[in-house]
């Protein structure tokens, strides 16, 4: 995974993570979902349905999404991204 790219998925977490505690709950990746057109686009382009995104995403199933299983997640499906040729997020 690029930095460029890692950079993007930790600022995204930063954002989803409204209560500042360094996780993100349910209740607030939701939110983003509902209010951020372009999160809910990327979430989309990588496969992750809404309903179950986040049990997807949080591989220790503690309930919260922590820094590494974001980018960890969002990293692994990379590959599977419709991503066109001049995408910012290299090769």
């Amino acid at each position: 995974m690029s930095y460029v790219m890692a950079d993007y998925l930790e600022a995204l977490y930063i954002t989803i993570d409204s209560s500042k505690d360094g996780k993100v709950s349910k209740e607030e990746l939701v939110a983003k979902l509902k209010a951020d057109k372009d999160v809910k686009n990327l979430m989309d382009m990588i496969g992750g349905t809404t309903y179950y995104l986040f049990e997807q995403i949080d591989s220790d199933q503690d309930g919260s999404i922590s820094k590494d299983e974001w980018v960890k997640f969002l990293g692994a499906t990379r590959s599977q991204w419709n991503k066109p040729a001049n995408s910012k997020w290299g090769k």
